[in-house]
Protein backbone atom coordinates (compact mmCIF):
# COMPACT_ATOMS: atom_id res chain seq x y z
CA UNK A 1 0.00 0.00 0.00
CA UNK A 2 2.91 2.52 0.91
CA UNK A 3 4.45 1.31 -2.48
CA UNK A 4 1.85 2.65 -4.32
CA UNK A 5 1.69 5.78 -2.65
CA UNK A 6 4.96 6.40 -3.55
CA UNK A 7 4.06 5.86 -6.85
CA UNK A 8 1.07 8.05 -6.85
CA UNK A 9 3.24 10.97 -5.51
CA UNK A 10 6.15 10.36 -7.81
CA UNK A 11 3.99 10.50 -10.90
CA UNK A 12 2.26 14.00 -9.70
CA UNK A 13 6.00 15.08 -9.16
CA UNK A 14 6.73 13.96 -12.70
CA UNK A 15 3.66 16.28 -14.08
CA UNK A 16 4.72 19.05 -12.54
CA UNK A 17 8.49 18.93 -13.45
CA UNK A 18 8.02 17.81 -16.82
CA UNK A 19 9.36 19.66 -20.08
CA UNK A 20 8.07 19.09 -23.43
CA UNK A 21 10.49 18.80 -25.98
CA UNK A 22 11.58 21.28 -28.54
CA UNK A 23 9.17 19.85 -31.50
CA UNK A 24 6.07 19.38 -28.94
CA UNK A 25 6.58 23.12 -28.59
CA UNK A 26 7.31 24.16 -32.12
CA UNK A 27 3.94 22.07 -33.35
CA UNK A 28 2.29 23.91 -31.15
CA UNK A 29 -0.36 21.05 -30.05
CA UNK A 30 -0.97 20.27 -26.11
CA UNK A 31 1.84 18.23 -24.92
CA UNK A 32 1.44 15.68 -21.93
CA UNK A 33 1.97 18.31 -19.48
CA UNK A 34 -0.71 20.75 -20.32
CA UNK A 35 -2.64 17.78 -20.81
CA UNK A 36 -2.54 17.00 -16.72
CA UNK A 37 -3.05 20.55 -15.91
CA UNK A 38 -6.37 21.14 -17.73
CA UNK A 39 -8.52 22.29 -15.08
CA UNK A 40 -8.12 22.31 -11.68
CA UNK A 41 -4.57 20.46 -10.23
CA UNK A 42 -4.97 17.64 -7.73
CA UNK A 43 -4.71 17.73 -4.29
CA UNK A 44 -1.61 16.41 -4.79
CA UNK A 45 -0.02 18.51 -7.64
CA UNK A 46 -0.78 21.49 -5.42
CA UNK A 47 0.39 19.80 -1.99
CA UNK A 48 3.78 19.11 -3.98
CA UNK A 49 4.06 22.74 -6.27
CA UNK A 50 3.38 24.42 -2.47
CA UNK A 51 6.67 22.11 -1.34
CA UNK A 52 8.64 22.96 -4.54
CA UNK A 53 7.95 26.48 -3.67
CA UNK A 54 8.94 26.39 0.26
CA UNK A 55 12.12 24.67 -0.70
CA UNK A 56 12.91 27.09 -3.11
CA UNK A 57 13.04 24.61 -6.19
CA UNK A 58 10.27 26.64 -7.78
CA UNK A 59 10.71 30.05 -7.92
CA UNK A 60 9.20 33.37 -10.28
CA UNK A 61 9.61 33.19 -13.41
CA UNK A 62 10.17 29.18 -13.34
CA UNK A 63 7.63 26.61 -15.24
CA UNK A 64 5.42 25.48 -12.97
CA UNK A 65 5.61 28.59 -10.31
CA UNK A 66 2.16 29.12 -8.94
CA UNK A 67 0.31 27.33 -11.67
CA UNK A 68 -1.88 25.30 -10.41
CA UNK A 69 -3.25 28.68 -7.96
CA UNK A 70 -2.99 30.77 -10.64
CA UNK A 71 -4.15 28.31 -14.15
CA UNK A 72 -8.22 29.59 -14.61
CA UNK A 73 -6.90 33.40 -13.98
CA UNK A 74 -4.22 32.58 -16.77
CA UNK A 75 -7.11 30.89 -19.38
CA UNK A 76 -9.31 33.99 -18.50
CA UNK A 77 -7.02 36.71 -19.09
CA UNK A 78 -4.74 35.52 -21.97
CA UNK A 79 -7.99 34.46 -24.30
CA UNK A 80 -8.96 37.91 -23.88
CA UNK A 81 -5.72 39.51 -24.46
CA UNK A 82 -5.57 37.10 -27.48
CA UNK A 83 -2.67 34.75 -26.29
CA UNK A 84 -2.60 31.64 -27.20
CA UNK A 85 -0.39 29.87 -24.77
CA UNK A 86 -0.79 26.10 -24.33
CA UNK A 87 -1.62 25.52 -20.85
CA UNK A 88 1.20 25.34 -18.53
CA UNK A 89 3.56 27.92 -20.56
CA UNK A 90 1.81 30.61 -18.48
CA UNK A 91 3.87 32.05 -14.97
CA UNK A 92 4.47 35.02 -12.80
CA UNK A 93 7.81 36.90 -13.86
CA UNK A 94 9.35 40.05 -13.35
CA UNK A 95 10.37 42.59 -15.96
CA UNK A 96 13.56 44.94 -16.34
CA UNK A 97 13.65 48.15 -18.43
CA UNK A 98 17.45 48.84 -19.86
CA UNK A 99 18.64 51.92 -20.69
CA UNK A 100 18.40 51.18 -24.59
CA UNK A 101 14.82 51.05 -24.30
CA UNK A 102 14.53 47.01 -24.62
CA UNK A 103 12.26 45.54 -22.03
CA UNK A 104 13.43 41.65 -20.13
CA UNK A 105 11.49 39.20 -18.56
CA UNK A 106 13.31 36.64 -16.02
CA UNK A 107 12.47 33.32 -17.26
CA UNK A 108 13.94 29.81 -16.41
CA UNK A 109 16.59 31.86 -13.34
CA UNK A 110 18.17 33.90 -16.76
CA UNK A 111 17.27 37.39 -17.96
CA UNK A 112 15.34 37.05 -21.38
CA UNK A 113 14.43 39.84 -24.05
CA UNK A 114 11.08 40.59 -24.72
CA UNK A 115 10.08 41.65 -28.56
CA UNK A 116 7.82 44.55 -28.08
CA UNK A 117 4.86 42.96 -30.57
CA UNK A 118 4.18 40.71 -27.97
CA UNK A 119 4.07 42.82 -25.28
CA UNK A 120 0.53 43.00 -23.92
CA UNK A 121 -0.95 45.71 -21.21
CA UNK A 122 -3.91 45.38 -19.30
CA UNK A 123 -5.23 48.24 -17.43
CA UNK A 124 -7.23 46.46 -14.42
CA UNK A 125 -6.37 42.71 -14.15
CA UNK A 126 -7.33 40.64 -11.42
CA UNK A 127 -5.87 41.30 -7.87
CA UNK A 128 -4.34 37.79 -7.78
CA UNK A 129 -2.25 38.41 -10.60
CA UNK A 130 -1.57 41.95 -9.32
CA UNK A 131 0.71 40.32 -6.64
CA UNK A 132 3.34 40.09 -9.52
CA UNK A 133 4.36 43.06 -11.97
CA UNK A 134 3.76 40.77 -14.63
CA UNK A 135 3.37 37.23 -16.44
CA UNK A 136 4.36 35.67 -19.56
CA UNK A 137 3.33 32.85 -21.64
CA UNK A 138 6.68 30.83 -22.67
CA UNK A 139 8.77 27.81 -23.77
CA UNK A 140 12.36 27.03 -24.35
CA UNK A 141 13.61 27.45 -27.60
CA UNK A 142 15.81 24.57 -27.47
CA UNK A 143 19.32 26.90 -28.09
CA UNK A 144 19.15 28.29 -24.31
CA UNK A 145 16.57 31.04 -24.84
CA UNK A 146 12.77 31.26 -24.64
CA UNK A 147 9.46 31.57 -27.54
CA UNK A 148 7.36 34.20 -25.74
CA UNK A 149 4.11 34.00 -27.10
CA UNK A 150 3.35 37.03 -25.05
CA UNK A 151 4.13 39.18 -21.81
CA UNK A 152 1.39 41.01 -19.38
CA UNK A 153 2.39 44.19 -18.06
CA UNK A 154 0.18 46.33 -16.04
CA UNK A 155 -0.68 49.78 -17.02
CA UNK A 156 0.57 52.37 -15.00
CA UNK A 157 -2.46 54.57 -13.96
CA UNK A 158 -2.62 57.66 -11.76
CA UNK A 159 -0.09 59.21 -13.45
CA UNK A 160 2.79 57.12 -12.80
Amino acid sequence: MKIRHLITLLGALLVCVWFPSQSSAQEGGHDQYAQQQEGICTPEQKMEEEKREASGELQIGDRGFRHCELHKLYQEVFAQLKCHCDSGQCRPTKFEDRPDGSRWAWVNRKWHKVAVEVMKYMESPPAKLQEYSGHICAVPDGKGGITTECAVKWMQTNGG
